[in-house]
């Protein structure tokens, strides 16, 4: 099935999630280098991962080095942050979407309620 723009969404957020974490992981290495070598800063490490997520995953991504900065002090994304107070894990919303659309095709839509009480029962 076609996926939904909310799940696109999503799937870009975890690609620009996961460039993130690796220009974080960057960034590190660089600053460990001696001092004679040539070091670069939060912008250069942001330019060349986009780079290589255009050449990896063929996915336009923009990283900000502001952002950058503030995962490399240990602060957690928003997106992170309510990710960790969700009660369904992914595979459990899938599971839900699927089943609430193969009950719709029967012709038995169902309301705001009864997904609610399916959830809680996960």
């Amino acid at each position: 099935r076609a996926l939904s723009v909310t799940k696109k969404q999503q799937n870009f957020n975890e690609t620009q999630d996961k460039w993130m974490d690796r220009a974080v992981h960057m960034y590190h290495e660089e600053q460990e280098k001696g001092a004679g070598e040539k070091k670069k800063g939060l912008h250069g490490v942001c330019l060349e991962m986009e780079e290589l997520c255009w050449k990896e995953d063929r996915t336009r991504i923009h990283l900000d080095k502001q952002t950058l900065s503030k995962q490399i002090k240990g602060v957690k994304s928003q997106a992170r942050s309510n990710a960790k107070r969700s009660k369904l894990t992914t595979e459990e919303e899938e599971a839900l979407i699927d089943y609430a659309l193969k009950i719709a095709c029967w012709g038995f839509p169902l309301d705001l309620r009864h997904i609610r009480d399916i959830a809680n029962k996960i």
